[in-house]
């Protein structure tokens, strides 16, 4: 009777332990089909990461790039409202994350001397690719805001050293925040 009972729940840890390493994977194969450039494949695979842990933030922030790319913004935006959650664990692992070297502040000019708010910060969902450059910048919520042109065109601007997986460049997906204070 103990070794029956040792047995169900050995075999109940093993298969909830195969349980999330398969959504783990899901998720995994998800990023590596976007990064192939399937996005239509990737989002599918993403949003079915994401709906089996609503915690897993790369799980909503790629599908939604993939949407953009497919041009797809009112769909990608109404998937980031599911990437919100701050994310501790279970993140993808690099040789060495992407480095941000430069970003630059926004140009608001004569605009930015009387913003209707003392304080405005933005965030978006950018893409740092692989070959080094910023592919999409989606606003991880829709704000009708005056500056917020020019805080997506300063993110497009960023530069950055890509984040490395097995001796190799890949692209990843960053939230980037920009907080504007009234002076």
């Amino acid at each position: 009777m103990k070794l029956f009972k040792f047995v169900s729940l050995f075999t109940l840890v093993l298969l909830s332990a195969g349980s999330a390493m398969s959504q783990q994977s899901t998720r995994d194969r998800g990023i590596d089909v976007y990064r192939e450039g399937k996005f239509t494949e990737a989002a599918k695979l993403l949003e079915e990461a994401g709906a089996a842990d609503k915690t897993d933030r790369q799980a909503w922030l790629y599908p939604a790039a993939a949407y953009a790319h497919l041009g797809k913004r009112d769909d990608a935006r109404n998937v980031l409202q599911n990437s919100r959650v701050i994310q501790k664990t279970n993140l993808p692992m690099y040789d060495s994350d992407v480095k941000i070297t430069s970003k630059p502040r926004p140009d608001f000019g004569e605009l930015g001397r009387s913003p209707p708010e003392d304080n405005v910060t933005f965030a978006y969902a950018v893409e740092l690719r692989a070959d080094g450059k910023v592919g999409v910048v989606i606003p991880l919520k829709a704000q009708p805001h005056v500056l917020e042109a020019f805080v997506a065109e300063s993110a497009g601007k960023i530069q950055f050293k890509p984040a490395v997986k097995e001796g190799r460049a890949v692209t990843v997906i960053k939230v980037i925040e920009y907080t504007f204070t009234r002076f």
